[in-house]
């Protein structure tokens, strides 16, 4: 880049020369065209700068994608080493550890994991662990019997990594349940500065504030679109026995485990809602904590009620979903792998998610309240206001009702990050944005 800014630089300095050697013959005609012709050569230059330009941005992102690639090798070697021998299932590299619900954790506890989740974005290994979710990768971990076994393999590895950061901490997972439950989701306290940070527009507050991701400053938009995960919903993919029933392409909507995933990724938006940035919001792998949380009940609903060996039970499949191709990613695993029965033997387990009942009202957690009535637990609302008082004054001082104007507000960041697919997901919620603009539309057509 730095020959075509020297060229540059000798024409415009060619031009200024000339222009001083004013001949008395020059017409205004005649120099009007020779500042035609020079600004022209001028143009022509710097569309020469601009390609260069454009070739060593594209020449840097190809280099990111391979640094990324080859660190994620040398991550897996030992485990390929010991895949050799045949001990790498049995082997996690950070020792044995139990999933709690994220509200279940102890404030110390919840602090240990935010800060290890920042040790690994300074580092870079953070980035390097989100960029595996993008591109041909999703083709293979998504639209498949694959999609559940690879995530789960995914989120392991991850939490090892966060685990050689402090060896304490555990991936908490997200029950989206508890959320969806309550009066209005976005409400739930997990979107305050203690837990995950705001949800409306670019998160600027909470321990992954002001964070950078390769499509800009990370962004959400909760209660945009779709829907969070019901009690109903894991209740009905338990009446299920095959992985299949429960797996795309096979299940119908109603027990399609990966389509109810897709609820709580647009329901988040902005970086969640878009399969290439998803995994640069560290919720993502509590949610997939959550799917894999789900499995394991089915999976043991299988050896209980069904008489399935869930470590047997890979649909049938072929390209890239096919049981005995490489996974995608983590070139020292097959795709059937991620189904086999040592990752909740030997890598980690789950501690339930948290009950109540008209007898037992403590849901053991001061983040968390029983509504009696239904006996399940759901999450303690914030006690902060969503919109800021400074942008409510703005907002009114404009003549626009605050919430309508956050709401604008967290659109407009959000939908500047996505790249990649949109998640298949659930139809809106009516507590939605989405849903309540479709309930004023059907209204205005009836009335």
């Amino acid at each position: 880049m730095e020959q075509p800014l020297k060229e540059l630089s000798q024409v415009q300095n060619d031009l200024y020369e000339r222009r001083k050697v004013k001949n008395d013959d020059d017409t205004p005609e005649v120099l009007y065209e020779r500042r035609k012709n020079d600004d022209d050569e001028v143009k022509r230059k710097e569309e020469k700068e601009d390609e260069v330009t454009v070739a060593y941005e594209t020449l840097e992102h190809e280099l990111t994608v391979a640094y990324d690639t080859v660190e994620n090798e040398l991550y897996v070697h030992q485990r390929r080493q010991k895949r050799a021998t045949g001990t790498a299932e049995k082997s996690p590299e950070t020792g044995f550890r139990i999933r709690r619900e994220y509200r279940m954790l102890s404030d110390a506890e919840r602090f240990d994991y935010h800060a290890a989740v920042n040790e690994l974005k300074r580092s870079g290994r953070y980035d390097s662990f989100a960029n595996i979710h993008r591109g041909r990768n999703v083709d293979s971990a998504h639209g498949g019997p694959n999609f559940l076994g690879w995530h789960r393999v995914y989120i392991a590895l991850y939490e090892d990594a966060l685990r050689l950061t402090d060896p304490n901490v555990i991936l908490p997972y997200w029950d989206s349940s508890i959320d969806f439950h309550m009066a209005n989701p976005v409400d739930s306290i997990i979107w305050t500065a203690s837990f995950l940070g705001n949800g409306d527009g670019f998160v600027r507050t909470g321990p992954f504030a002001n964070w950078n991701t390769p499509t800009g400053r990370l962004a959400r938009n909760v209660g945009g679109s779709s829907r969070l995960i019901s009690k109903q919903v894991i209740d009905d993919i338990l009446t299920r026995c095959r992985m299949s029933e429960i797996s795309m392409p096979t299940a119908i909507p109603r027990y399609n485990l990966e389509r109810h995933h897709g609820g709580p990724h647009n329901w988040i938006g902005g970086h969640m809602r878009t399969s290439d940035t998803a995994a640069h919001d560290p919720v993502f792998f509590m949610h997939h904590a959550f799917i894999d949380y789900i499995w394991e009940l089915f999976r043991l609903h299988q050896v209980e009620d069904c008489r399935v060996d869930p470590t047997t039970d890979y649909p049938r499949a072929i390209g890239l979903h096919a049981p005995k191709r490489t996974m995608a990613g983590f070139s020292d695993f097959r795709n059937i792998d991620g189904i086999r029965g040592y990752w909740t033997q030997t890598w980690y387990r789950y501690e339930y998610t948290p009950e109540c009942s008209q007898t037992q009202r403590s849901c053991g957690s001061p983040y968390l309240r029983c509504d009696v009535r239904n006996q399940r637990c759901i999450s303690a609302v914030r006690t902060s206001p969503r919109v800021s008082v400074g942008f409510a004054i703005f907002a009114r001082n404009n003549g626009m009702d605050p919430e309508t104007a956050n709401d604008f507000r967290a659109r407009s960041e959000s939908s500047r990050v996505n790249s990649g697919r949109v998640f298949l997901a659930p139809p809106a919620d009516p507590r939605t944005q989405d849903g309540r603009s479709f309930l004023a539309r059907r209204a205005n057509f009836f009335f």
